[in-house]
């Protein structure tokens, strides 16, 4: 119980430090997206690379892991569009941005850092597997889904090749996708360079913390909490929920596995649906409300889940 209670503290103890620093204003909001800059682009990708391409991968791949995940994605993203059709009766735009809310983790700031001290260097494969699926998968078709409801006069595929463009501009799908490439090949580099890579990919985590919680001092609730509570209703309680019984009671999937898929499906709604919503001036306030009131549930949801699996 001790260390259960010592690693949530020492998680969101962290994430703390970053939103007090940033509303004392002894750190800018400007330094903060210097940091997150290099959380995404450098310390991120760069534990994964050296993750992936050092660790023992399986055979063949995990699709029992996948379809937990994501078809448990798909159940939520259907739950979504109805509740915001029919419930809400919010016209496409705004669809998309309350349907991509209720299933799109953060899965970096967030989801990398508590899932790996939770659960330890053994949950980075099936962690980094899932979150390159969901870069692919959810930004993607989030970007095609808002492109055609903002009426801008392109064509379905010019959608397509702008989404997936964007995908392959993604650090973090390349330190994945080189990392398994090295592991495959049997690829090796340099003791100077794999140390090197050591130091930066130490920084990953207590710097994503703090990044996050830097980052959510810019945030508040800023209207539509109806909505915004229901989409944290689907986040952090549905998603989990769905993605637990699938691993568990239909794929039946190693625990560990099971256990790295439900927090990520635990955790808050993403910022970049913050960041969709501003550039397609979609629902901006019901997006900032969404992150807000998701990361507040989250910290008891997740924290329950830890002591749930009595980590």
């Amino acid at each position: 119980m001790t260390n259960i209670l010592t690693l949530v503290f020492e998680i969101y103890g962290i994430a703390f430090i970053g939103f007090i620093v940033v509303k004392l204003r002894w750190f800018s909001l400007a330094a903060t997206d210097g940091l997150i800059k290099f959380v995404f682009n450098i310390s991120i990708p760069a534990l994964m690379f050296r993750s992936l391409s050092q660790m023992e991968l399986p055979e063949v791949l995990p699709v029992k892991l996948i379809a937990s995940y994501y078809i448990a994605v798909l159940g939520v993203l259907f739950t979504g569009m109805g509740v915001s059709r029919f419930l809400f009766k919010y016209p496409n735009g705004k669809q998309v941005i309350f349907t991509y809310g209720g299933s799109f983790s953060n899965t970096v700031l967030l989801g990398v850092p508590i899932i790996i001290s939770a659960l330890g260097d053994e949950s980075a494969f099936p962690l980094f597997l899932l979150i390159s699926f969901h870069g692919v998968s959810l930004l993607s078709t989030m970007t095609i889904f808002l492109e055609m409801s903002s009426a801008g006069g392109g064509t379905f595929w010019g959608y397509v090749k702008t989404a997936f463009a964007g995908v392959l501009k993604n650090p973090i799908i390349w330190g994945i996708v080189l990392g398994v490439l090295f592991n495959l090949t049997g690829t090796g580099y340099p003791v100077a360079v794999d140390e090197m890579l050591k130091m930066i990919a130490q920084t990953a985590i207590p710097c994503s913390l703090f990044s996050f919680g830097a980052m959510l001092s810019g945030y508040k609730i800023a209207g539509e909490v109806g909505a915004s509570l229901a989409i944290s209703a689907i986040k952090n309680l549905l998603h989990p929920a769905l993605v637990w019984l699938l691993a568990t009671r239909v794929f039946g999937i190693p625990l560990l596995w099971a256990q790295t898929a439900t927090l990520l499906a635990a955790m808050p709604t993403g910022f970049n649906i913050f960041l969709f919503a501003h550039r397609y001036q979609q629902a901006i306030e019901m997006s900032t409300t969404a992150i807000s009131i998701s990361t507040i549930i989250s910290i008891f949801t997740v924290s329950l889940l830890i002591f749930w699996f009595g980590i």
